[in-house]
């Protein structure tokens, strides 16, 4: 299969860049959403809880940036993950129209937990790699992220 993977043209499949890196993400992405499944958690509301967690942002715009994802959708989920119980919401006193998000209790009890699953599926996933390999691939994805960015 190897071999397969690498001749893409053996399979009938398109060889370019694009299309593999879509082909990986879907894989990828599949393999987290099924194991966040159990928890209730989609990949989205992963992020969203992972970014509040680590203080990297607390609003849906700050947590919006670096995701190929629309903010009113990450409104969207905030709002399911604030139903749940696992996300608390509050205004900002000094603008009332900015609303900053931060993990309720039930969402810092449940996080370790997601983040060891995800950590699990991200060491499977890659464990066909090896440590130049991965770090090779995350260095390139950001490279081409960051091409993508200043091209909008």
């Amino acid at each position: 299969m190897e071999k397969e993977l690498q001749d893409g043209d053996e399979l009938g499949l398109p060889t370019g860049l694009a299309f593999w890196m879509v082909v990986m993400g879907e894989h990828v992405l599949g393999e987290i959403r099924r194991a966040l499944a159990p928890f209730g958690i989609n990949p989205v509301q992963f992020s969203i809880l992972d970014a509040c967690s680590r203080g990297d942002a607390n609003t849906v715009t700050s947590i919006a940036q670096p995701l190929p994802i629309e903010p009113s959708s990450i409104s969207r989920q905030a709002d399911q993950l604030h139903m749940k119980g696992l996300l608390e919401r509050r205004r900002q006193t000094s603008d009332r129209r900015v609303v900053t998000l931060r993990l309720s209790s039930k969402g810092k009890e449940l996080m370790p937990k997601l983040q060891k699953v995800v950590a699990a599926e991200e060491a499977r996933v890659g464990s066909s790699l090896s440590d130049a390999e991965k770090a090779a691939l995350v260095s390139i994805a950001k490279k081409i992220v960051m091409g993508l960015e200043k091209k909008r």
